[in-house]
C-alpha cells in the first residue's frame, strides 16, 4: 500500500508562509520554486551549489579573510530585505609619529597638586619599554610585575601582562602604536601587586612628523615622586 505523507500536504502546519530552504554541507540555499523534474534539474542544482561554495571560499579581491566580511549579504538579503548595507570592519590604525603620554601617579598629591610626568615615546616602543620608562621617570626600581589595562577604540577591554607572569598576552608583544588608543584615552598601569602603585597613562597627542627619538624621554614633570621603599623609622 502506498504511504501518503499527510504532513507534507498540510499547508497550515508549522512554517507555513515561510520561504522554503535547503541546508546542505553547512550552507543555506533557497529552495526551488518548482519541483525537480529529473536528473537534469538536480545536476543544475548541484552545479549552482558548487559555484556558490567556490564564491564563499574565494576572496573577491584576493585580500584574504578581510575580503569575505559581508559576503553572505546577497544570499540572505532576499529573506531579510532590510539588510541593504554591509559595513566594513575598520582596519587597525597604527600611528607612526611620536606618542605623547601624560602619566599621573594615582592617589598621590605633591605641594603643587598631582604628581605627573609627560613622556615622548617612539611609536615602536613596546608596552614593556613604556613600563620601564614610566618607572625611571618616577625613580622606581623595575623589580616587580605589572600590567596595563585599557579599552581600545572599539570598546574592547585589553590587558597586557609583565613578561614573567604566567598568563598572556604580554607587554613585549605590542607597541604603543598598535594599542588602538584614541586621543585622550587612558591606560591603567598597575605596578607591584604588594604596594599596588597605580598610574594613569593618557595619550595626549601623536606628532604628525617622523619620530627622531631613539628611546622614551621625559619632556615635562610636576611634583616630587614618593619614595618607593620609605624608611620605616626603626
Amino acid at each position: 500500500m502506498e504511504q501518503v505523507d499527510e504532513a507534507g500536504d498540510d499547508e497550515g502546519g508549522p512554517g507555513a508562509g515561510w520561504p522554503q530552504q535547503d541546508f546542505e554541507q553547512g550552507i543555506l540555499f533557497p529552495a526551488s520554486d518548482s519541483p525537480p523534474t529529473g536528473r537534469t534539474d538536480k545536476a543544475d542544482d548541484a552545479e549552482g551549489r558548487d559555484k556558490l561554495e567556490d564564491e564563499l571560499d574565494e576572496s573577491p579581491d584576493g585580500s584574504g579573510a578581510q575580503a569575505q566580511f559581508g559576503i553572505l549579504q546577497p544570499i540572505f538579503q532576499p529573506y531579510f530585505p532590510e539588510w541593504r548595507t554591509v559595513y566594513v570592519r575598520p582596519n587597525r590604525e597604527v600611528r607612526s609619529g611620536t606618542h605623547i603620554f601624560k602619566v599621573t601617579l594615582a592617589g598621590w598629591r605633591g605641594e603643587g597638586g598631582s604628581i605627573w610626568r609627560r613622556l615622548a615615546v617612539p611609536p615602536d616602543t613596546s608596552l614593556d619599554g613604556l613600563a620601564g620608562a614610566i618607572l625611571r621617570a618616577f625613580k622606581f626600581d623595575d623589580d616587580h610585575p605589572y600590567d596595563f589595562r585599557y579599552r581600545d577604540q572599539r570598546g574592547k577591554s585589553r590587558v597586557y601582562n609583565h613578561p614573567y607572569t604566567d598568563e598572556g598576552p604580554f607587554t613585549p608583544e605590542i607597541t604603543v602604536a598598535e594599542t588602538e588608543l584614541a586621543l585622550k584615552d587612558e591606560m591603567h598601569f598597575t605596578f607591584d601587586y604588594g604596594d599596588y602603585w597605580q598610574f594613569e597613562v593618557r595619550l595626549e597627542a601623536v606628532d604628525a612628523g617622523p619620530c627622531l627619538l631613539g628611546r622614551p624621554e621625559v619632556v615635562e614633570s610636576a611634583g616630587k615622586a614618593p619614595e618607593q621603599y620609605p624608611q620605616s623609622g626603626w
